[in-house]
């Protein structure tokens, strides 16, 4: 429903935010990662968010990235996790990378996050395996080369082959715009 949301700051605390857009606050949930990187109060922020409708609830959930909103929405779609620990985990993220975990199968890293215990850190392993895009926090990726990646997943490529495609382009022409990396990447083969 909601893509982003762009405004000012008015309220911060550990676990959400309110943005000021046009006179009406929106409450959204973050995860604790964010909280620490958050600017003053008053100035303008633009969260990515995910809409979360559930019986009981409507709930928005803001993101520093696009990745972060993704795997948020990849974790909630796991039978019985819920967006509160997939708040965890994202907000444990830089200390506990989940591509690493889940590429190392290690459930044991992931039952030191709150609310995860054995049985449901082998269902997010078995879930994810194979889903995830190597960690932005490596290597940061510009927006343009996420859209571009965006668009090749959307054309049918798989989300790995995809990324391979982009960065190989952009190796070739580091101030490619989107569509010139688009191009340059289905060209590529």
């Amino acid at each position: 429903m909601y893509a982003y949301i762009k405004g000012t700051l008015t309220e911060i605390h550990a676990t959400h935010a309110v943005i000021d857009v046009g006179g009406v606050g929106y409450h959204l949930f973050i995860p604790i990662s964010l909280y620490t990187k958050m600017p003053p109060l008053q100035k303008e922020l633009l969260l990515y968010t995910s809409f979360v409708v559930r019986e009981d609830s409507q709930r928005l959930f803001g993101f520093e990235t696009k990745g972060d909103k993704a795997l948020f929405e990849k974790l909630i779609a796991i039978s019985g996790l819920g967006p509160k620990t997939a708040l965890a985990i994202i907000g444990q993220n830089d200390q506990i990378p989940l591509e690493e975990v889940i590429g190392r199968k290690d459930a044991a890293a992931l039952t030191k996050i709150p609310g995860i215990g054995k049985k449901t850190a082998e269902r997010i392993i078995i879930e994810l395996d194979g889903k995830l895009t190597p960690s932005s926090k490596k290597s940061p990726i510009s927006s343009s080369t996420s859209d571009a990646i965006l668009a090749l997943v959307s054309l049918g490529y798989k989300e790995k082959e995809a990324m391979k495609q982009v960065e190989s382009a952009q190796k070739q022409d580091p101030t490619a715009t989107i569509e010139k990396l688009i191009t340059m990447s289905l060209m590529q083969k």
